[in-house]
């Protein structure tokens, strides 16, 4: 039994050893979740193994978190090509919106074109 006990001890100190996974917000991701279970696997207790059903649970809880940073990396994308359209919509708005007062602004200066010209004729008279 000690050389089991010293196999466990030497394998969580090279656990130990080894360069963490962790994100730059300080979560743990996918890959420090699998060596977990792995480094659970390989210091079980050979005479009780881990029951099946838990390490099935444990497998699906690792699914699961593959598929929920899936999903948030899908949003991120779609969050990206929303900003870019909106940013399309807003300039083209921003074309049409100049390109509106500047034809407002010219057919003013024809209708007081006109103005005049009807002022002058009717003096005229």
């Amino acid at each position: 039994m000690s050389t089991v006990n010293n196999t466990i001890r030497q394998t969580m100190l090279e656990d130990l050893n080894k360069p963490k996974t962790v994100n730059k917000n300080g979560d743990l991701g996918k890959d420090a979740f699998l060596q977990l279970l792995v480094t659970q696997l390989q210091n079980q207790d050979p005479l009780e193994p881990v029951d099946d059903k838990e390490f099935i649970s444990q497998m699906a809880q690792f699914s699961s978190l593959e598929q929920m940073q899936n999903l948030n990396a899908s949003f991120k994308d779609m969050q990206s090509v929303f900003e870019e359209s909106q940013k399309g919509l807003f300039e083209t708005i921003k074309m049409f919106n100049n390109n509106y007062v500047e034809a407002h602004k010219e057919l003013m200066g024809k209708i007081d074109e006109l103005s005049s010209t009807i002022k002058e004729l009717a003096k005229a008279e």
